[in-house]
């Protein structure tokens, strides 16, 4: 193969290619494979090394000792290991944050920080907890700031069993362990070990064909020497609380205030020191002028001094020129002449002092005017953004009183639709109240009409049997005698009064009844006039009800149509990511084949890979399974094809892990864990708007406290992630350890594109959907094909379908809405996932 140009191509694997010559291989071979050991305080890296010490050839060579962290190398037949024991963690005579700065110091060395590291062996004793926030905040720190997603997979976590433990309880309980579970769903292996010889052996010899891997720490440094790691080791540390989660997206707003706040008066600060020094500078500038206006003067008074002298020299020489003859005054002007000579050179010299002082005042006053102008530019920037301090705060409480005010307005409606509700509701009970009234009352007339008849009819009675009496009375008054007569008319007046007496009773209980007639008629007068009443207010109620359904109808046609115009531009976004796949795919497939198969590429399937085992194991191949590197029929799946499936599956599935799947891929994994836990919450109890709120201003909150230099980072180091981790080992096992494989710097452009896109598609589903929770839909290897939420990838399949896919060259979306009432939300598929078979 040709020689790549190295001034515009770059390796395509920079921390995972191996030597290319044969003796670079013999001595890569003779290199040590180094094993980093972290864990507790306790847990037995030492005990691990001490272990591997007693079946080494030459066991007792201790290479270096730096600090606390120790490194041996040990010589087996066949391989060399060099065990690198770190500092344990939760030891009392070291903190957590010294214990991992002593590891990065050690790790970022100038002699170690290219040499990389084979694998990571984390020892946990299996009678430890497993859901401490000591536990997840120490494997959070070591997985995201110092090892990297391409790394963990080189992560071996060894659960170390007591003596008589059951072994497959052990594993069950590690395995179900969230902050364990975790790392096992990123490629993480867990075992159950004693640390007997076998099993330690077994651990280092997995390790034996690997090339070393440069860790994401070190990645860091080499790209940013810069890189504040010690910064991010504390800000792990110190940021995975539960309740500092829980307060941080309560309280964010608050903090930025009171930040620009401190800003401000920082600025302000500054700005009076530096118009202080400004005034200092420009008193130093005028007593500078100063002194160089006097230096001037003093300058011109010995240049007329000495021009004085030298007349008077003149006027000496012609005076004693005509006196040569006399030795005497002869000797006296050789005298005067050396004396004034003396004076002159004296002067000479004052005058070159005062040339010198003259130009050093002036480069102090360049010096002065520099300074000055550097102040005022100082002072024009200090204001420049103490100007925008001040407009950032007014428009975050600008923004912070618009929600506020928003926010309190649905919590009006939302009250008046209740309390219209609960009038309602009572004004029907009062009118089913008064009905029951109403009927009673009507019962109540006619018991009284009936008892009214039944007392007129026995007056009526009452009269004839007087007119009867006293026809009969008449009667007997003509037939008896005066005496009997007497006492019979005296016997029936008593008669007749004790029946008037009587009759006058019941003629008081008959006015009563009236009375009592024409209360319940006026009663019944008012019940009707209060019905009347209570049905006008009902039929008002009514027409607010029916205005108030009214204007649900028309916020519901709003929301269809903001839920329509939402799903439309999340499509849009969905084609415009899958797009940017393809168009990265097979540009760099396009390439590779050109490059390295011009002319027999047509001959050329995924079965004649130089290293078909390790690429088997890497794409998850299982015999009569369905497989990217053979077709249904049995045949070798052609290199174009398979590098474009292939690509475009490892793409996919490293999207969705670092991207998709986290609540936010800025933070680590447990404060990912605690946003989630709540969020799910959330979603059981509250109805889909306020968890759709909650969702976006927790993701913005969580944005926003990072800048966009880290966002940045995030961005880049994902990509390098990606470079590093599956496709250079796809590279490598393809292509084998021999060949010098080169990618166009266009190609990684691409694929840090195609990051972007998917970095913004993820900030729209978090922060700008609110009608609905929207998922890219990301299936692994070997899952039931669905019709309902995948299609087949046409250009890439034959004729045949089988009924498992391979792999995901595509996302689907899925829409997600809750009811709040307790109950699993509601799915609907939007978009189709992209599979082959």
């Amino acid at each position: 193969m040709n020689d790549p140009d190295t001034s515009t191509k770059q390796p395509a694997i920079s921390s995972t290619t191996e030597p290319h010559t044969q003796s670079s291989q013999q001595n890569w071979a003779r290199r040590y494979h180094s094993i980093l050991l972290v864990g507790r305080s306790g847990s037995g890296k030492t005990f691990f090394v001490k272990t591997a010490y007693q079946k080494a050839t030459e066991p007792s060579v201790s290479t270096q000792h730096t600090l606390d962290i120790s490194s041996y190398c040990l010589k087996f037949p066949h391989n060399n290991f060099k065990l690198i024991d770190t500092p344990g963690f939760d030891n009392p005579r070291m903190s957590d944050l010294e214990a991992f700065k002593k590891l990065a110091d050690y790790l970022l060395d100038d002699t170690r920080i290219e040499s990389g590291i084979t694998g990571i062996v984390y020892l946990h004793r299996a009678n430890d907890p497993t859901s401490s926030r000591a536990l997840a905040q120490n494997l959070g720190v070591l997985c995201d700031v110092f090892l990297g997603t391409a790394a963990i997979p080189r992560l071996t976590i060894m659960a170390i069993q007591q003596p008589g433990s059951n072994k497959t309880s052990i594993l069950r309980n590690i395995s179900q362990a969230d902050v364990f579970r975790d790392l096992q769903r990123r490629r993480a292996e867990i075992i159950v070990s004693s640390l007997c010889q076998a099993e330690v052996d077994s651990v280092m010899t997995s390790y034996a064909s690997q090339a070393p891997l440069l860790l994401r720490v070190q990645n860091e440094r080499i790209r940013n020497p810069r890189t504040p790691i010690g910064a991010q080791i504390e800000q792990r540390l110190g940021n995975s609380t539960l309740e500092s989660m829980r307060l941080h997206t309560e309280e964010v707003v608050r903090r930025h205030a009171a930040t620009y706040a401190k800003d401000a008066r920082t600025l302000k600060a500054s700005l009076d020191k530096a118009t202080s020094e400004l005034a200092v500078s420009m008193n130093t500038q005028k007593e500078a002028t100063r002194q160089l206006a006097v230096s001037q003067e003093d300058s011109k008074l010995l240049q007329q001094q000495i021009q004085d002298i030298r007349n008077q020299y003149d006027s000496l020489r012609s005076r004693f020129g005509v006196q040569e003859n006399d030795a005497k005054k002869g000797r006296k002007f050789d005298s005067t002449m050396k004396q004034k000579n003396i004076n002159i050179l004296e002067l000479s010299k004052a005058l070159e002092q005062s040339k010198q002082e003259l130009a050093g005042l002036s480069e102090e006053k360049q010096a002065l005017t520099q300074h000055l102008r550097r102040i005022q530019s100082m002072y024009a920037s200090l204001q420049t953004q103490a100007q925008l301090q001040t407009d950032l705060a007014q428009k975050l409480d600008s923004l912070e009183l618009d929600s506020k005010n928003k926010e309190a307005r649905i919590s009006e409606l939302e009250e008046d639709k209740i309390h219209i509700q609960r009038q309602l509701t009572s004004s029907q009970e009062e009118v089913k109240l008064l009905r029951q009234q109403l009927e009673t009352s009507k019962n109540d007339i006619a018991a009284l009409n009936g008892r009214l008849k039944t007392e007129v009819a026995n007056e009526e009675k009452t009269r004839l049997l007087e007119e009867s009496s006293a026809q009969k009375d008449s009667e007997i008054l003509g037939l008896v005698t005066a005496a009997t007569l007497s006492k019979e008319v005296l016997s029936n007046k008593e008669e007749q009064d004790s029946r008037i007496q009587e009759l006058r009773l019941f003629e008081a209980a008959l006015q009563q009844e009236e009375l009592k007639v024409t209360e319940v008629s006026h009663i019944n007068k008012q019940l009707e006039q209060t019905l009347e009443n209570k049905h006008t207010e009902i039929s008002g109620l009514h027409k607010q009800l029916q205005q108030a359904k009214t204007d649900c109808a028309s916020l519901v046609s709003k929301l269809q149509l903001c839920d329509t115009t939402e799903q439309a531009a999340v499509i849009r976004e969905l084609g415009a990511l899958n797009e940017a796949i393809s168009t990265a795919v097979s540009s760099i497939s396009d390439y590779l084949i050109q490059k390295y198969f011009p002319r027999i590429s047509n001959n050329i399937t995924a079965l004649n890979a130089r290293r078909l085992p390790e690429l088997k194991a890497l794409l998850g191949y299982v015999e009569d399974g369905p497989s990217l590197l053979v077709l249904p029929n049995g045949a070798g799946n052609p290199v174009l094809h398979f590098f474009n499936q292939a690509i475009g599956s490892f793409l996919c599935e490293h999207i969705h892990t670092n991207i998709f799947l986290p609540f936010h891929p800025a933070i680590d994994l447990a404060q990912n864990s605690v946003l989630f836990s709540i969020y799910e919450q959330l979603q059981a109890k509250e109805p889909q708007a306020t968890v759709a709120r909650w969702r976006a201003n927790s993701f913005r909150n969580i944005l926003t406290s990072h800048d966009s230099l880290v966002a940045a980072s995030c961005v880049d180091s994902i990509t390098q992630d990606f470079i590093n981790g599956a496709f250079g080992r796809f590279i490598t096992y393809f292509f084998g350890r021999g060949e010098d494989v080169w990618l166009e710097n266009q190609h990684f452009e691409d694929l840090a594109h195609l990051i972007k896109v998917s970095w913004a598609f993820n900030y729209l589903l978090k922060t700008e959907v609110e009608s609905c929770d929207f998922h890219p839909t990301y299936y692994t290897h070997g899952c039931r094909f669905d019709f309902g939420s995948m299609t087949w990838s046409t250009s890439l399949l034959d004729d045949s379908q089988p009924n498992k896919i391979a792999a995901t060259v595509g996302f689907g979306l899925v829409a997600l809405r809750t009811a709040g009432d307790g109950d699993a939300p509601k799915t609907t598929t939007v978009a189709k996932a992209l599979v082959v078979g």
